[in-house]
This record gives C-alpha cells, sequence and structure tokens, in this order.
C-alpha cells in the first residue's frame, strides 16, 4: 500500500472517529435533554395584544399567579403530583387572572388549558430549558394575539427569590442541572436538539 493510500485511509479513520464521538456526545446530551422536557411544568401566558396597556395587564396576571404558585405546587414532589395539581386547581388559577383583569377594568375572557406545547431552547435567568414539547399551563388572555410571557412551575422558578439551580437540582441529577445551565450560545447541541424536535413537532 502506498504512503498516500495510507495517509488517505488514516484521514478517513480520524474523520470518522470524530463523527462517531460528535454522534454519541449528542445522544447523550439529547437523552438528558428528554429528562428535562419531562421533569418540569411551565407556565405559558399571552397577552390580549402588544399594547402597551395589555402587556402590562399580563404582567400583572403574571404576578398574581407567581405569588399563589409557591403555595398551590408546594407538595408535588414529581411532575405527576405537579400535573395533577395544575388540572386540579384550573379554576383557582382562572379566579386569581378573572381578578386582577377585573380590578385593572377590563372585561377580557380568559382561559386556561393543561398542554403539551412545543418551544424553542429558551434561557430563564441562568437556566437554558431544551427545545422540545413540554407540560404546560396556558393562560390566554382575550384574544390571546399579543407577546407572551413564560417560566417554569413545577420546579418552582418563577418567584423573584427562586434559586433556578436549586430548584431543577430537586427533580434532576448533576448532568441534568448542567445541561440546563449550559449557556445556548456556546453549546452547540442545543441547536442539533431545537432541529430534531422541531422536524419530530412538525410531524407530530
Amino acid at each position: 500500500m502506498s504512503r498516500k493510500m495510507k495517509i488517505k485511509m488514516l484521514s478517513k479513520s480520524i474523520i470518522c472517529g470524530f463523527l462517531i464521538t460528535l454522534l454519541l456526545g449528542v445522544c447523550g446530551f439529547s437523552g438528558r435533554c428528554d429528562v428535562i422536557r419531562s421533569s418540569v411544568l411551565r407556565l405559558h401566558i399571552l397577552a390580549n395584544s402588544d399594547s402597551e396597556s395589555d402587556q402590562k395587564l399580563k404582567l400583572l396576571v403574571r404576578d398574581a399567579i407567581q405569588n399563589e404558585a409557591g403555595y398551590i405546587f408546594d407538595g408535588a414532589q414529581n411532575i405527576e403530583d405537579a400535573k395533577r395539581i395544575a388540572t386540579d386547581e384550573k379554576e383557582r388559577f382562572l379566579t386569581i387572572a378573572r381578578r386582577v383583569i377585573a380590578e385593572q377594568g377590563y372585561d377580557y375572557p380568559v382561559d386556561l388549558v393543561v398542554m403539551q406545547e412545543y418551544f424553542e431552547t429558551r434561557t430563564y435567568e441562568e437556566v437554558t430549558l431544551p427545545a422540545g414539547v413540554y407540560t404546560t399551563v396556558k393562560i390566554v388572555i382575550g384574544e390571546g394575539a399579543g407577546k407572551n410571557w413564560w417560566c417554569v412551575l413545577f420546579p418552582c422558578m418563577c418567584l423573584p427569590a427562586a434559586q433556578e439551580s436549586s430548584e431543577l437540582s430537586k427533580v434532576l441529577d448533576d448532568a441534568e442541572v448542567k445541561v440546563a445551565q449550559s449557556n445556548p450560545q456556546y453549546e452547540v447541541r442545543f441547536k442539533v436538539v431545537e432541529w430534531f424536535q422541531s422536524i419530530v413537532s412538525f410531524f407530530s
């Protein structure tokens, strides 16, 4: 075998080894992303419109929901508990939202549904949640045509005093918390996972 052929084969072997290593790394990363998606309950609030007053109203509803969420989900030990509580306490959430809306002089209807919803990769404070489908408490104010706001209801990361990492460590192991603390600007695998999850969501 000529020296040129040996160099060519060596180059191919190195490239194959690199691709296999990259694939295994992405698979492991993707698996930890799966656990994150299946372990948290998100809150998603849509404003009536993008007007300044409607956006302000959305934030007031958010604040009221946040203040009660800590008490409502206090007994939840896992995502199944959180989903059950969210469903059982639907009217409580709606009552809170309706009260705030009425106090501000609006008569917008408000709807709430516990659903499976697709999100792109999002960063909240120091935590990044990978793209994919999450169980979500979705609150729609009026037409729901305005900019949205989201956070994590379980484990409770909506409250200003919540320590994101310590809250996540209640339901995730160290490797999964490390993924959630990764910076998507430098973690290319987030983009790979988002690309794959967007395809899965499209066909679903």
